[in-house]
This record gives structure tokens, sequence and C-alpha cells, in this order.
């Protein structure tokens, strides 16, 4: 079987490297595993789902089956993070950028832009401060195209 070649190629190549095909998940992994077969260490996952925007591709740190430590995960609508996660969710310092041309640079916590960042519009417009669970929260400074600043002040 094509899968077990391949497995058994890496794993000659690569040591503790292996192939998962996790089909629970529709999703196929391409790194380490721990002892219960469990994606560990660093690693590749492609969620094949049927639904585009659900599709995504993960790369960087697993502990336990879960995205844990450093890595990048590409959303099926051209959406990109890159940072912290814990336990699969992003937390602590990341990069998000969208598919419209902007960004966020900042603090996260579960799956959200959480603390202090900064978000950088696609026309040209800046906003850094505080954000609570998404949105932006308490003071700040927005800053239009051609520079003018503005101290804000959002409540949710």
């Amino acid at each position: 079987q094509l899968h077990d070649l391949v497995a058994q190629a890496l794993h000659a190549l690569h040591g503790n490297l292996s192939v998962e095909v996790l089909a629970d998940q529709a999703c196929v992994f391409l790194g380490s595993v721990d002892v219960e077969g469990k994606p560990d260490g660093r690693g590749v996952a492609t969620n094949r789902s049927a639904q585009r925007e659900e599709r995504n591709e993960f790369r960087g740190e697993f502990q336990g089956g879960a995205r844990h430590g450093l890595g990048g995960v590409r959303f099926g609508d051209g959406t990109t993070y890159s940072g912290e996660w814990v336990m699969d969710h992003p937390k602590g310092y990341g990069v998000e950028m969208y598919p419209d041309g902007g960004v966020y640079k900042g603090r996260f916590w579960n799956d959200a832009r959480h603390g202090l960042g900064a978000y950088y519009f696609a026309n040209g417009q800046r906003y850094f401060g505080r954000w609570n669970t998404g949105v932006r929260h308490g003071d700040g400074v927005e800053m239009g195209k051609s520079g003018e600043k503005y101290f804000s002040v959002f409540e949710m």
C-alpha cells in the first residue's frame, strides 16, 4: 500500500518521522508522533474538508495531538495565522493576515485578538491599542492614511 511505502521511506530517512492519515478528522498528517500515534513534535497537518472555507494546512509544533507551541496555518479563505498556540488555539503573540490585505500583529487568547495589538487596514489606516475577545476595547490610537492621529476609547 502506498501509505505504508511512504511511511517506511520517511522513517528510514528521518528516524521518528511518519505519515498518519487521521480519517476521523479528514486530515493527513506528516510528522513525528507519540507512542499513541498522536501528532507530537514538528509536523504538517492538512485538513481536506469538502467545504473550501474549512480547509486548512498547519505547519508547526504539536503536543499530544493538539497544535501546541509555534506554528502557522493557512485557511481556505486565504487568511493566515503565524504565532503561538496552546492546546489547539492561537494564544500568545501572533500575526494574522487577511485576504483583503489587512494585518493584525499582537496578542491572542482562544482564537481571538485579545490584549495589546496593532491592526493595519488594507486602506492604509492603522489602530494600535487594546482588544477584548476580537474587538477593539479600551484606549488606543488610530492613524489615518495621511498620518493624522486620534486617541480613541472603545467600549464593548
